[in-house]
């Protein structure tokens, strides 16, 4: 088959066509995981500052399982069946899966890079030691209890 036959295939040029869209959500998905290894941000802190004395729990109010759900699940099932149900279109089912993979990689780097570079103290990090007396580091947490006088 010669190429001009190709390019006048119409599948062929959508298909192209999306192809950066889907490169640069790869890209994303892998400067998240980069980003993943980069060392935080570490900020002196007080033991006797309030704002940070919130006790720890194992049990978050939302679990990871359930933020997946919310955010990629459901909306899919909603896109699909608007898509095929109603409109029946699989290229606005295609539109709005690749929308959504878009807005949620580009909100998880952006979340990503400023937990990284820019946040603050957790609100519990006192919570998670056991003990403690006379702390005025980060760099202590990061050695364990065996550091703490």
């Amino acid at each position: 088959m010669d190429l001009a036959r190709w390019k006048s295939n119409p599948t062929f040029r959508l298909v192209c066509s999306y192809l950066f869209d889907w490169a640069f959500c790869l890209l994303l998905l892998l400067l998240f995981f980069l980003l993943d290894n980069v060392e935080p941000f570490h900020r002196e802190f007080s033991v006797e500052n309030r704002a940070i004395m919130f006790p720890y729990t194992q049990n978050e109010t939302i679990p990871v399982w359930a933020l997946g759900l919310v955010v990629v699940a459901f909306p899919v099932v909603v896109i699909i069946a608007v898509g095929l149900g109603i409109r029946r279109s699989p290229y606005d089912v295609h539109n709005g899966i690749l929308g959504l993979l878009v807005s949620v990689l580009l909100t998880t780097i952006f979340t990503q890079v400023i937990k990284v570079r820019g946040r603050g103290l957790d609100f519990h990090p006192l919570g998670r030691l056991e003990g403690v007396r006379n702390l005025t580091s980060s760099v202590c947490c990061t050695f364990g209890l065996a550091c703490l006088a």
